[in-house]
């Protein structure tokens, strides 16, 4: 009955058991091999051993996480800060540093005027005394601050004790004359020589 009908339907029924299946899994499974096979991007490791970056962007966020970290240093040691903005903190450190170099300056100023006090403190000493036909003056002052310090110092180094001593004035100068005694002969007196003009050269 009907075998036109039944011919067509067993006709469709076989197209469709003709169709081919679609393996997914083995479609899968190719492109997750395809995957591995492919090369994998890795940065260049140079001498140092660390692994450059993989691009510019990576680069340039490096930079300016270091930049960052630098005005937070930056930041931690000025004081007064008017605004949180980059321009602004480094106007700040700017007066923060030129505030600083002003203390400075008074600092050493007020050192040289207490050098000058010091200085002013160590006056010579002076004697002054009459007798029935002259009058004698003394003058005493340190030796650090004496113009002829430096000779007497090597003096003693030589174990040289001045037997006289003599103080003599010309139009426009001052002339010390030491009578000393030395051992050794013609070369120890050259030595001598020699270290007296080292030590008043350093003046």
């Amino acid at each position: 009955m009907f075998p036109q009908l039944n011919q067509m339907m067993g006709g469709n029924f076989n197209a469709q058991a003709r169709v081919p299946c679609l393996d997914l899994g083995n479609e899968d499974t190719s492109s997750i091999h395809a995957d591995e096979r492919k090369p994998r991007k890795r940065g260049r490791k140079p001498a140092n051993g660390r692994e450059e970056p993989l691009n510019h962007v990576e680069a340039e966020r490096q930079r300016r996480e270091k930049l960052n970290q630098r005005f937070y240093a930056l930041r931690a040691v000025v004081p007064n800060i008017s605004k949180m903005d980059k321009a602004s903190l480094l106007g700040d450190a700017i007066t923060f540093i030129t505030d600083l170099q002003m203390k400075i300056k008074v600092l050493e100023a007020e050192k040289n005027m207490i050098n000058n006090k010091d200085q002013k403190l160590s006056l010579p000493d002076m004697d002054f005394q009459e007798r029935e036909d002259d009058t004698v003056v003394t003058v005493r002052c340190p030796l650090d601050t004496h113009p002829v310090s430096d000779v007497v110092k090597t003096f003693r180094e030589h174990q040289i004790v001045a037997q006289d001593t003599n103080v003599s004035t010309t139009d426009d100068k001052i002339i010390h004359t030491f009578s000393i005694r030395t051992e050794g002969g013609e070369a120890a007196a050259i030595q001598l020589k020699e270290k007296l003009e080292a030590a008043l050269s350093k003046n």
